[in-house]
């Protein structure tokens, strides 16, 4: 189902996920954006389980696993897994999202145009699968030790043809590392009958060579343009253990005996017969035939999914725009809000109510009580102010210069055509008590030898020099301070 992308259908943590492109028998794959700092994003596909089997703790187990083993694969032919999210009873995986289409599609389509894959075009998508099929058999964990990957599920569906040219396996999901195996509620069979082998289908514990078989069946497929074992169920399965497999060549007059043999030998029912390793398959098929480049397998999927590829592309775009009108609010949040006059009488607009972490390092406990704590510190300081300013005068240091002393009870300089009778005024008004140890001023020859300066007595009204409002709030008299 191709979706219109007009708004996300669900969104999950850093993900917006939007309506599903293909569906599957475990699972329905969607078009995600991933939203990150900075107005980064990028395009992702999300596989969302299906509600029943998410409800199912075996599946989920299975999941799980997946996405621990998925997630150690690093390879260019591999589908890479970003992330897991659990939203109530749903599990997604995300995956990296490729631009291309599937196998299974191509071949579709192909035949639908009265055409087949061409030879070394198929060649060279196997190949590529295989190398990336090689790369997970061969994943070891964090101590070295190898975890036994073996896909289960290789088919023309989970090899996906990018529009660069490179094939890629995707869905890891009934992979399992050896002896971390979880069997489906409907039993142990877990993939496409059309694809296992007989091991399989007799109960047997399976390794690689399964997936060497697998390969077989896709590379038999996609040569053919024709199912090697059509059916499921019993059909199937009698099919898989009792049918002879002509060569490709039976239906595909181009294919070469050499790679009738290569195949045939990968579809052998006896595993021992068949090549060691995935690796060995890939290499027998580029011997047996020359493989199309790059380039030429890009140019040939461009041109057979290109109204498909289109859509794509237009749903991408719809997505991109879409994230990028919501991302605009986003950017412009300052980290704190500007004061305006209309805020001017409100203490609490000058501090953002949601910082930045960096932007504080108290305690986790104070950090929502930091406008009042600047209060606090403000309201301290104006009392340690007040209290200077009324007892300053009173006791002064004993190295305190007679400069220090009030202008009111120092003489005029000798400059001065002030009238002598203005001295004696002055000394009327200051102490008798002696000078200070430390003077360093000659006095004026009319004045008192004490440079200690005039104390105004505190109005009755300072003391003390606040009112206390109703909430308990001390509000200082500006005239206690002049």
């Amino acid at each position: 189902m191709t979706s219109t992308a007009a708004s996300p259908s669900l969104t999950v943590g850093r993900y917006a996920i939007y309506d599903e492109l293909a569906a599957g028998g475990m699972a329905t794959i969607h078009l995600g954006r991933l939203r990150g700092a900075a107005g980064f994003s990028r395009i992702v596909a999300v596989k969302r389980l299906h509600a029943r089997f998410a409800r199912d703790k075996d599946f989920v187990a299975m999941f799980t696993d997946e996405a621990r083993i998925a997630s150690r694969l690093r390879h260019p032919n591999v589908v890479a897994t970003l992330d897991v999210l659990a939203s109530d009873d749903e599990l997604f995986l995300v995956m990296e999202y490729i631009y291309g289409e599937s196998l299974s599609h191509l071949i579709s389509a192909a035949k639908t145009a009265g055409a087949r894959v061409p030879m070394d075009i198929a060649a060279a998508v196997l190949v590529g699968a295989l190398r990336g099929v090689h790369e997970a058999h061969e994943a070891r964990d964090e101590r070295g030790r190898p975890l036994g990957v073996v896909h289960r599920d290789i088919s023309p569906q989970n090899i996906l043809v990018g529009a660069d040219g490179i094939a890629r396996v995707l869905d890891f999901g009934v992979a399992k590392a050896a002896g971390q195996l979880h069997v489906s509620g409907e039993g142990a069979l877990v993939g496409k009958y059309g694809y296992m082998p007989p091991e399989q289908l007799q109960g047997e514990e399976l390794d690689r060579q399964a997936d060497v078989y697998a390969a077989g069946v896709v590379l038999w497929e996609t040569l053919t343009a024709t199912r090697l074992f059509p059916g499921k169920g019993e059909e199937a399965y009698k099919r898989i253990l009792q049918e002879e497999v002509r060569p490709p060549s039976a239906l595909a007059d181009d294919v070469p005996s050499e790679l009738d043999r290569v195949v045939l030998r990968a579809l052998s029912r006896d595993k021992g017969r068949r090549h060691a390793t995935a690796a060995d398959l890939g290499r027998a098929i580029e011997a047996a035939v020359p493989l199309a480049s790059p380039s030429r397998v890009a140019a040939w999927v461009k041109e057979l999914a290109a109204q498909a590829l289109e859509r794509r592309t237009a749903i991408v775009a719809r997505i991109e725009a879409l994230g990028e009108e919501r991302n605009v609010p986003a950017k412009s949040v300052p980290v704190l809000r500007a004061l305006s006059s209309d805020d001017a009488t409100d203490d609490h607009t000058l501090f953002d109510p949601h910082p930045p972490r960096f932007t504080s390092r108290l305690p986790p406990a104070l950090r929502d009580h930091r406008p009042w704590l600047a209060l606090l510190v403000l309201a301290v300081g104006a009392t340690a102010v007040a209290l200077v300013l009324l007892r300053g005068g009173a006791e002064p240091p004993a190295s305190a210069s007679a400069a220090s002393a009030d202008v009111s009870a120092a003489p005029p300089p000798a400059s001065s055509s002030a009238p002598a009778a203005s001295a004696p005024a002055a000394s009327a008004t200051t102490s008798s008590a002696p000078p200070p140890a430390s003077a360093s001023a000659t006095p004026h020859p009319t004045a008192e030898k004490t440079n200690k300066p005039v104390i105004k007595a505190p109005r009755a009204d300072c003391n003390p020099p606040f009112v206390l409002t109703e909430s308990g709030v001390k509000r200082y008299k500006k005239e206690c301070f002049k």
